[in-house]
């Protein structure tokens, strides 16, 4: 090149360069930049960009820019935003290439519930990598020909990115200065209790575990809301002050956090051009919990699940046994001390309000068979994490409180030793008129029944310190992070309305209800 008169293909090319530097200037020092930069190396589709986009960005490099530091980081990240918010794009692929341009050696984890996910999203995070314009721009960044597969690829820096199935095989002597969970469960896996319990021990015990500074490094948890003790109700719960929550749901609800960015949405919705009001009306129609959780970052209805419990009525005082025509006390059974699961017993007495003759027919009215009508009443609920003998002692003993005119229900579980359980207890409660159950099919099917009269405001409830977690454990489910109780009011319910007999009658019995 002449220094005395170029010719136009050096300037042109002397244009090219400082281009690329201002390129590269701009994007080293800003994230959000380089997404929008970047995107086309994995996207044919134009970005349609959203305020919240830059926001997570910063929120991202803000976090990042201490680990660069070496300085203790301020909090933990957890991210709640819809389906197709670009968080993925964000925190799984465009993170690690845009760290590696501030610091080559960093190394990170990132996660998913899906094998074939985890994959797509490092290969793109790759291809990001190996584009033309960012090797333009970060010509020092190459890729290890010996270490590059779309799992695990390494720079010459000894910078890498690896990844890890929630769920699957413990990536052993890895550790991150960054960790991205993305997505642990899958929604269509969300009512598992296997499935949740995995992804919050994959978070506590195998990615918490990751750090290459426990201090310093920093893990960025990025999902929607699938279940009440998903890893994000979880980790709120038992570790609140080591994360800072962002929720971002699809339109503004109390939920929103912080409450500041209320003023960042346009008619009340996070993102009026990919999820317009038309949009959402659609997603609502394919299931309340579907948009509760995944939309709205709530995992459950605003007006309510399965159960509306704003129906269900309180009384002072448990009414007298000569108040109900049957009443019986339920079980729920674990076996497990300081467990996960627990006993529940749930007492629940039935009681007749009512006749139904006729039913409204045009524009009048159709005679029917007479059918009583009943209120449910649930008196009071036992719980526990017991081992098995003291479990045992807690069952007797409660129904010496309860007297020998409330009937007492078991849950029989499958095989040899649920029938010998059950037996066991039977024989305990000598004297006691003892009837067990063995559940078949779906929690939430047996669940229903109970549902229906609890939906129509048929179901009270006394008055006691036991009705919080009894309401929140029913708002939730089958979401919620226990089922025991819930269980049992099935139980309880499913005796209460099973036909009774006594003796009398034809054939020495006859159907009728239980009375005292």
């Amino acid at each position: 090149m002449s220094l005395v008169s170029p010719s136009s293909a050096e300037l042109a090319d002397l244009n090219e360069i400082d281009e690329v530097e201002l390129v590269a200037s701009i994007v080293r020092e800003s994230f959000y930049h380089f997404v929008k930069e970047f995107w086309y190396a994995i996207n044919r589709e134009e970005l349609i960009d959203n305020w919240h986009i830059k926001y997570l960005c910063d929120l991202a490099q803000g976090g990042s820019e201490r680990v660069f530091q070496g300085l203790p980081r301020l909090a933990d990240e957890i991210i709640n935003v819809p389906p197709g918010s670009t968080k993925s794009t964000i925190f799984s692929v465009m993170l690690t290439p845009w760290c590696w341009s501030r610091m080559p050696h960093l190394r990170s984890i990132n996660g998913s519930h899906t094998h074939e996910l985890v994959l797509d999203l490092s290969r793109k995070s790759r291809d990001v990598i190996q584009s033309p314009l960012y090797r333009a721009c970060f010509p020092y960044i190459k890729l290890r020909s010996d270490q590059n597969t779309k799992g695990y690829f390494v720079n010459n820096f000894g910078g890498t990115r690896f990844c890890a199935t929630v769920g699957g095989k413990n990536p052993m002597g890895m550790h991150a200065h960054i960790l991205s969970i993305d997505d642990p469960i899958d929604p269509k896996q969300a009512k598992s209790d296997a499935e949740i319990k995995t992804a919050n021990e994959f978070i506590i015990e195998t990615a918490n575990q990751r750090r290459i500074d426990q201090q310093v490094s920093l893990l960025f948890l990025i999902m929607q809301r699938l279940a009440q003790n998903d890893p994000t109700g979880n980790r709120m719960k038992y570790a609140a002050r080591d994360y800072n929550l962002t929720c971002l749901p699809a339109e503004i609800t109390p939920d929103l956090c912080p409450p500041s960015l209320r003023s960042r949405y346009t008619d009340g919705l996070l993102d009026p051009v990919r999820l317009p009001r038309v949009v959402l009306d659609a997603k609502k129609r394919l299931g309340d919990y579907l948009y509760a959780g995944q939309y709205l970052q709530r995992p459950v209805p605003a007006g309510g699940g399965m159960n509306k419990i704003g129906r269900i009525q309180v009384i002072e005082q448990e009414p007298p046994l000569t108040f109900f025509d049957l009443v019986v006390r339920f079980w729920d059974k674990a076996a497990t001390p300081d467990g996960g699961c627990r006993t529940a017993g749930v007492k629940m007495g039935r009681r007749k309000v009512g006749m139904t003759a006729e039913v409204p027919a045009g524009k009048g009215y159709a005679r029917i068979p007479a059918e009583p009508i009943y209120d449910y009443y649930i008196l009071h609920v036992a719980t526990g994490q017991w081992g098995t003998d003291e479990r045992e002692a807690r069952i007797k003993q409660t129904a010496e409180m309860d007297g020998r005119k409330v009937k007492v229900g078991l849950e029989e579980e499958g095989g040899s030793s649920g029938k010998d359980s059950s037996s066991w207890t039977t024989q305990r409660l000598a004297g006691y008129d003892v009837v067990a159950e063995r559940p078949t099919g779906d929690k939430t099917e047996r669940h229903r029944p109970f549902s229906s009269q609890v939906n129509s405001g048929r179901v009270w409830m006394v008055k006691g310190e036991w009705n919080i977690r009894l309401l929140d454990e029913l708002e939730f489910f089958p979401f919620s992070e226990f089922k025991d109780q819930a269980d049992a009011c099935s139980g309880a319910f499913k005796i209460l309305t099973a036909p009774q007999i006594r003796a009398g009658g034809l054939g020495g019995f006859k159907k009728d209800e239980y009375s005292y």
